[in-house]
């Protein structure tokens, strides 16, 4: 979550209806994502759709990567995760309902060479989402999981040579993809 204060922003038709109210929130803190789950429904009277994004990766592997950084991995994709389900699906329960859009990633399906933490974490985020779907299907929440692929970013192209984008998914993707499943 970003830091700021609640605005109306005009860059897309979703957004010039909404307001927008950004807060800080370190994901891997209960008490943090407790208290946007409740700033949330103090500002909007409900919530209803709950993304999880975040991420960290460190290269390694299981006897190479120090245990900080897969504890990063863990924490940030994982825990995560499952602290914005275990505080929003009471708050989406009290609404009637809810979605919950868990953004994987192709890689917790399969292994990439020197990525344990977060490829581990990851596959685990998949199945953290089945498992809330299973639980919370009856109470009218629906939960999934979008698994883009290596996202191409201009940054990325640059630092790996990638001359094209082409077949690979961007950052409007992951989000069309997220509007569409909330």
């Amino acid at each position: 979550m970003a830091a700021g204060s609640a605005h109306t922003r005009r860059s897309s038709p979703l957004t010039r209806r909404t307001r927008v109210l950004y807060r800080p929130c370190d994901v891997g803190e209960p008490g943090d994502v407790e208290r946007l789950v409740h700033e949330t429904e103090a500002a909007y009277g409900a919530l209803s759709v709950l993304v999880n994004n975040a991420a960290a990766w460190r290269g390694g592997t299981a006897t190479d990567m120090p245990l900080e950084h897969w504890e990063l991995a863990r924490r940030t994709i994982y825990d995560a995760a499952f602290l914005g389900a275990k505080y929003a699906i009471p708050a989406m329960e009290r609404a009637g309902g809810g979605s919950i859009i868990n953004i994987s990633s192709v890689h917790g399906l399969l292994a990439a060479r020197r990525s344990v933490a977060y490829e581990s974490a990851k596959g685990a985020l998949i199945l953290l989402t089945k498992q809330l779907a299973v639980d919370y299907g009856p109470s009218n929440i629906r939960v999934n999981a979008i698994c883009p692929g290596l996202i191409v970013t201009h940054e990325r192209q640059k630092s790996h040579g990638i001359r094209s984008r082409q077949g690979t998914p961007c950052r409007r993707d992951v989000s069309a993809a997220t509007l569409w499943a909330s």
